[in-house]
């Protein structure tokens, strides 16, 4: 289609007909990154990224096709025009120096052992560009065209719908209503729900998290933090109006992280300064299960080194990601016995799928006999088998599929399973390439959606860190944990307009 449209796009833009050269040049470069990847499978093995660059060019060239169609349809002035040819020129530029800075090899010191990789880092070359490109964009979306369609005329409106068809999808759209600002929250770590629909955050208060000061010795809690938090931590609101019900924790927890609430509504919670996981039965205030010692970092079975969430099955028996400093999940009875282990740091080579660089949340899904993992400084999520009694059968630990292949969405920092409609819901750190906060995938691991978008308009009332996410038991409404902000957001799914390229 691209090439049939060259000729009548450049009749009515230059700048619309240089975009599409653009795309199709990207296009070339990534069939040609294909095949130079799979003729090479030493140069993939030297640099993993290569497939996650060639994802990058083909993504840049959808946009300028995405892009180029609006602008033809709308017919742009030639300020706006120009602005976006200008956007996609800087983004697409962005992306080479990505692949260029992604190809250099790292030189490893033998007597150091420590690598160097030669010229500026990708980000340094990346950000200004990205942001330039934003910008640009920005201005272009805020022109009349886009932000009333109203104000379109019959012909535009006409040529539009030519091209697209239009229906309607649901998809999580913000409460802007709903507030938690006067619960007094701390940096928020972590919300569930119960089986009431009841939700439950927790929180860290006033305790900081600095890495030069909260930990000495790299994962011994300080001694100004072994003071145990002098508030609750642990917070019960309705899922509505965010109105205090209930809350415990005071004089209990250091650095809180992880929290879970079980078929049976009890609450599992990790505290990554006093290295242990805890069980509170429902409607208690006290632990009836703990493992791990208190501040006292390990990596043998009755050790933990700043363990990051728990995922419980019906069973009784749960998982725990482990962590900050030890690269596993472990498998449990439900009397709290270690029955398996798995994964290990990366220490060169390939990575493979039992290589973990911060397992930092988990999610069950039972009726496939999956655990699923994300590994959140490798920017990817992992799924094993689960080994539970009315499973596949398949031995605890081995890996099954990747359910958010490396790079997708960025680190990614949250994995919850919505079992109202099968998807699995994720969160990232929103970083420059990755604007959006949160996305939806199927169990087979193909993206469906992505939302809690934060632009420069919205940046006041949209996500910044999703640290935790998690969905009411109908799956209409999700609550996210936005840990610098120290606030708790919830999305709605909600009925919107959605337009489908017609191709001719």
């Amino acid at each position: 289609m691209l090439l049939s449209n060259l000729q009548a796009l450049g009749e009515r833009n230059t700048e619309i007909f240089c975009l599409s050269l653009i795309s199709l040049s990207l296009q070339t470069i990534g069939q040609f990154r294909v095949t130079y990847v799979s003729k090479k499978p030493r140069a993939r093995h030297h640099n993993p990224g290569s497939l996650i660059d060639l994802i990058s060019l083909l993504r840049v060239a959808t946009l300028i096709e995405f892009r180029l169609r609006e602008a033809s349809v709308l017919d742009l002035n030639r300020g706006c025009s120009w602005n976006l040819f200008l956007a996609v020129n800087f983004r697409a530029l962005a992306v080479f120096f990505k692949c260029v800075s992604a190809t250099q090899r790292k030189v490893v010191t033998q007597a150091e052992n420590k690598s160097k990789v030669t010229g500026l880092r990708p980000a340094v070359k990346m950000l200004p560009l990205l942001l330039i490109a934003g910008l640009l964009e920005v201005s272009v979306l805020a022109s009349p065209q886009y932000l009333n369609p109203d104000s379109w005329s019959p012909q535009q409106m006409e040529a539009f719908l030519d091209q697209y068809s239009q229906g309607v999808a649901e998809g999580p759209e913000q409460d802007i209503n709903f507030s938690t600002d006067h619960l007094g929250l701390g940096t928020v770590t972590a919300v569930a729900v119960d089986s009431n629909g009841d939700l439950f955050i927790f929180h860290r208060a006033n305790r900081p998290w600095n890495y030069g000061g909260t930990f000495v010795n790299g994962n011994v809690l300080s001694q100004d933090a072994r003071t145990p938090i002098a508030s609750d931590t642990i917070l019960k609101v309705n899922p509505d109006d965010a109105r205090l019900i209930t809350s415990f924790g005071k004089d209990f927890f250091n650095v809180p992280h992880g929290l879970e609430v079980d078929n049976n509504d009890n609450i599992w919670v990790t505290d990554v300064g006093r290295h242990q996981v805890f069980r509170f039965p429902k409607n208690a205030t006290t632990p009836d299960l703990t493992l791990g010692e208190k501040f006292v970092p390990g990596s043998d079975e009755s050790h933990f080194c700043k363990p990051t969430d728990v995922a419980v099955a019906s069973t009784g028996e749960f998982f725990v990601s482990d962590g900050y400093c030890n690269s596993r999940v472990l498998k449990f009875s439900k009397e709290g016995k270690l029955i398996t282990q798995w994964g290990s740091p990366w220490n060169g080579g390939r990575l493979s799928p039992f290589n973990l660089n911060i397992p930092h949340s988990l999610a069950l899904i039972e009726n496939l006999d999956l655990v699923c993992v994300a590994d959140r400084e490798d920017q990817r999520a992992l799924c094993y088998n689960a080994g539970l009694p009315k499973g596949n059968g398949l031995k605890a630990g081995s890996f099954n599929r990747t359910l958010i292949p490396q790079g997708d969405i960025g680190r990614v920092f949250a994995i919850y399973y919505n079992s109202a409609d099968n998807t699995v819901i994720a969160s990232s750190d929103g970083q420059v390439q990755y604007p959006d906060r949160a996305a939806t995938y199927s169990v087979a691991g193909v993206q469906t959606d992505e939302w809690a978008n934060i632009t420069p308009m919205s940046a006041r009332r949209g996500a910044s860190l999703i640290h935790d996410l998690c969905a009411s038991r109908d799956g209409r409404h999700f609550f996210l944990a936005d840990l610098p902000q120290q606030r708790v957001l919830r999305y709605t799914m909600t009925e919107r307009p959605v337009f489908i390229p017609r191709f001719k």
